[in-house]
């Protein structure tokens, strides 16, 4: 893939270089750029793009995307709205819309958008689907149930579709019609994960986990869902609380695809089996990929659990030194100070409280922390609200 990349860059760049007005080299340079992680150099490029073409909606969609990539939601909102200002009628600064609003939880706002985008383009199955789906987030299920049938009765053979009506139908508790969605969508194309996984699960619902796992492993035998079909398979183990053989599953998917969400379904699982040092697939992760601050964070807490405070602080402290706001490791590492008597817990401690004042758990950590530097005037409200809050804190 990395080869096929480098011969694509040469050719945009060739391209460009021929005929600097030729927008389209220059945007592809920019995706490249942004899917080798050179997120700076890819603003560059579309930025040019729009200096020549200030009302260029797709440079605004990809400096939307690429806001994304970096978790500015803010700026990636802006971008979006601002292509929809250049072409009503495109399609990709919706779905952004609804992708940023959804991950944010605005469901309602998601949904207002997928709207626009229907109104935007009428009959437009694409559309139809996107509003079923945010819709669906947003809990309005017999709308999603009615926009995604219209999605499937325009364009019938488009696997999305019909597995989001299949979801709708489930939450409706029409399991019948689901099914045969879903067998359809697998009869057509077996290597649907999406569709796959949710036959599996309703399969499993049935008690019937034979059945659930051979779905599974039809996914195993396709070359381009074979590390999905063992972590389904995982999964479905872990769901019957099979701990061992869903570990081994998940072993097996990690020998095909070694990807971080299958690590962290490989120590649950041995966790939960009682296997000795579970937390072991987690630090031979972070020794290939250091720059991991949320696998860290898990490691950590693993630490903490077991009362391994130092290893614990270890992490925290190396998390703290990238991400020095994480309020996870701030607090958490504060509370381990505290229990030392390190006089660094208090200003860890305040930091915390300061970004979260309203956290009850990171109150308490710092109220603590005040009366152990003899301020128990100024931590007496502090815990007072603490306690009221969350009592079990």
């Amino acid at each position: 893939a990395a080869g096929r990349r480098a011969e694509a860059r040469a050719q945009y760049a060739e391209a460009y270089k021929l005929d600097p007005k030729n927008l389209a080299a220059l945007l592809n340079l920019g995706n490249l750029d942004s899917l080798e992680g050179h997120y700076g150099d890819a603003g560059v490029r579309y930025k040019a793009v729009l200096n020549q073409d200030p009302q260029n909606a797709v440079a605004m969609t990809a400096l939307g995307r690429l806001a994304m990539l970096q978790g500015n939601k803010a700026e990636a909102l802006k971008w979006f709205q601002q292509a929809i200002g250049a072409a009503p009628k495109f399609a990709a600064p919706y779905i952004g819309l609804i992708v940023v609003y959804s991950e944010s939880g605005q469901f309602d706002e998601a949904e207002n958008a997928a709207k626009r985008l229907v109104h935007a383009n009428p009959g437009n199955p694409a559309a139809l689907n996107a509003l079923g789906a945010a819709q669906l987030d947003a809990g309005h299920h017999g709308k999603a149930l009615i926009s995604l049938q219209q999605a499937v009765k325009l364009a019938p053979r488009v696997p999305l579709y019909r597995t989001n009506l299949a979801r709708a139908q489930i939450i409706n508790k029409d399991t019948m019609d689901a099914k045969d969605n879903l067998i359809q969508v697998i009869k057509a194309d077996p290597g649907q994960v999406t569709a796959v996984t949710l036959l599996a699960f309703m399969k499993l619902q049935d008690h019937d986990l034979p059945g659930a796992i051979s779905l599974a492993q039809t996914l195993q035998k396709q070359t381009a869902s074979r590390a999905a079909g063992f972590s389904l398979e995982g999964d479905l183990y872990m769901a019957n609380k099979s701990w061992s053989k869903a570990a081994q599953a998940y072993q097996q998917g990690l020998k095909v695809q070694y990807d971080r969400p299958l690590v962290i379904k490989n120590f649950q699982a041995l966790s939960e089996g009682g296997a000795k040092e579970p937390e072991a697939v987690l630090r031979d992760w972070l020794a290939k990929h250091p720059d991991d601050p949320a696998t860290r964070l898990l490691l950590a807490q693993y630490y903490l659990n077991h009362a391994q405070n130092m290893l614990a602080a270890s992490q925290y402290e190396r998390v703290l030194k990238t991400y020095p706001s994480d309020i996870s490791a701030l607090n958490n590492l504060a509370w381990i100070y505290s229990a030392q008597h390190n006089p660094k817990a208090l200003a860890l401690a305040e930091q915390a409280f300061k970004l979260a004042p309203e956290s009850p758990a990171i109150a308490d950590t710092y109220g603590w922390a005040l009366v152990a530097d003899n301020r128990a005037k100024t931590a007496l409200p502090i815990l007072i609200h603490a306690a009221k809050a969350a009592p079990k804190v």
